[in-house]
């Protein structure tokens, strides 16, 4: 049995893949992690960090179409000089093309009152023509 098999592409039927500009910025604790200038593709997340000596700040943000804007999600880790690891947050911002997005997040320890976790997100996505 023989069998045939057509495969037809063009170019013309390809949708291009949009990609995205952001200015990103958060913040928690001691720390601040700022990018001036980063291209995301959808599903394509970047990983940034900053460290002293307290310790180190993780994020890793990606950008997704959404109705009506960009979909932003970041993900957020605080990991102390002695290697522990700990999850800061999820935060998600819907932000319009060209609009500043921000976000400003706070919890207290019913205990003793101090704050145990608290980031500001700051974002402006451009959807790249």
């Amino acid at each position: 049995m023989l069998t045939t098999l057509f495969v037809f592409a063009h170019a013309a039927l390809a949708v291009p893949t949009p990609l995205y500009d952001l200015t990103f910025s958060a913040t928690a604790a001691t720390h601040e992690i700022t990018a001036s200038h980063l291209t995301l593709k959808p599903g394509a997340p970047a990983r940034l960090s900053q460290a002293d000596a307290n310790g180190k700040l993780e994020v890793e943000v990606s950008a997704q179409p959404a109705k009506g804007g960009i979909f932003i999600a970041a993900d957020l880790y605080h990991v102390d000089p002695d290697g522990r690891r700990r999850h800061l947050g999820k935060p998600q911002i819907l932000a319009l093309d060209d609009e500043p997005a921000s976000m400003d997040v706070g919890e207290k320890n019913p205990r003793t009152g101090r704050d145990e976790v608290q980031y500001s997100i700051r974002v402006l996505a451009k959807t790249k023509k």
